[in-house]
């Protein structure tokens, strides 16, 4: 969302959703136009064409690698207009049916030094950029001015008070891997028994959820787990937490690690992708092989135990966050890219007009703490 703000005041932007949602919503209290097709599929190239032309657009933007990009950029192709498309996940190795529209795009963003590993297959040299999604660190600390303290209001519903809070947030699938968080828990209760892990996200894999959920009854950690689902409260949830846990076995940045980080949690996860490019292991954070859930429990343990040592990996991640994750600096360089290949197409700055086209990943646009990702 702060690029889209950004980009706002500047050009005329416009935004092309599959389909209404919680995004959608966003983007109408934000002022931000929004155009609605029912799908972006390959059948869809002729009205994207039509609605580039129509609509006077200069410069198409591709917030994924997924087949929507891929069409939007055959469409900005057909209209004569740049396509810019941002990389914010993994790419997988070895597709490159799926990747060979980035050769054909004029610059490509990647959101971490381990996505642009795979991205330079296809779209390497001066075309590729590396850029890491920032965090707002003024609206965060804005909001919390307006609002009583998490902790004055109390714990979670279901939290018992006073207890150490473990946080957990990410859509609820096989590829966070929140298995490990349980698994993780069963020993750090050992050692804190009133421990207590809050796994916040939306339940996108039922027979995923069911399987946590069989797990969590296994292990006899029904009083010591809670599945939250979906969260739009998310800013209070980070403050009432001790420890912010991330299972992921793939991700390529972690924008919610930043999150955390931005409001002073130490983070204990899996040095994967870009969470070890955002994480400085053993000074904001512990990283652990993947798998590795004793490494997560001892992690975890001792941070629990020790406020001061708590207190001052938050302090060191926020300090990391302010002086290498800045929402700011992060729009600024991406407005410098669109304006430079307009700029190359002969484009005149004064007629900028720009569209940002996605799929479901144009969510991770907006992903702030306003809800989980």
């Amino acid at each position: 969302m702060p690029l889209l703000r950004h980009l706002q005041d500047r050009f005329r932007v416009a935004v092309l959703l599959p389909e209404a949602g919680d995004f959608s919503q966003t983007l109408k209290r934000e002022g931000i136009p929004l155009i609605s097709f029912p799908s972006l599929g390959r059948r869809r190239i002729p009205a994207l064409y039509r609605l580039i032309v129509d609509g006077g657009y200069d410069l198409v933007y591709g917030n994924n690698t997924s087949g929507s990009s891929r069409n939007a950029l055959i469409a900005a192709k057909l209209g004569r207009v740049p396509f810019i498309c941002h990389a914010r996940g993994m790419l997988q190795r070895g597709q490159w049916r799926k990747y060979w529209f980035l050769r054909r795009a004029h610059a490509v963003i990647a959101i971490s030094d381990a996505c642009a590993v795979l991205v330079r297959r296809y779209a390497g040299g001066k075309r590729l950029h590396v850029i890491p999604s920032g965090v707002d660190l003024k609206d965060i600390d804005r909001r919390e001015s307006t609002e009583v303290e998490a902790r004055e209001k109390g714990p979670p519903a279901g939290v018992p008070p006073g207890v150490p809070i473990v946080l957990s947030l990410a859509h609820l699938t096989p590829r966070k891997c929140q298995h490990y968080a349980v698994e993780a828990m069963a020993r750090v209760v050992r050692d804190v028994p009133s421990a207590h892990l809050l796994l916040v996200g939306a339940e996108r894999d039922p027979k995923y959820v069911d399987h946590i959920r069989h797990l969590i009854s296994e292990r006899g950690l029904a009083e010591n787990i809670s599945l939250l689902g979906f969260r739009r409260d998310v800013l209070p949830l980070l403050r009432a937490a001790d420890v912010f846990l991330h299972t992921a076995k793939s991700e390529a940045q972690g924008l919610v690690v930043l999150e955390a980080m931005a409001t002073g949690l130490p983070v204990v996860a899996f040095g994967i992708d870009g969470v070890a490019d955002s994480v400085h292991h053993e000074n904001t954070g512990i990283l652990c092989p993947i798998g590795d859930t004793q490494g997560l429990a001892r992690a975890v343990t001792a941070f629990l135990r020790d406020d001061s040592l708590r207190r001052k990996f938050g302090e060191r991640g926020r300090l990391r966050v302010t002086e290498r994750f800045s929402s700011a600096d992060s729009v600024a360089r991406i407005e410098r890219i669109i304006e430079d290949t307009l700029a190359s197409t002969g484009v005149a700055m004064s007629s900028l007009r720009s569209g940002d086209h996605g799929l479901a990943t144009a969510s991770k646009v907006a992903r702030s703490t306003d809800g989980a990702g």
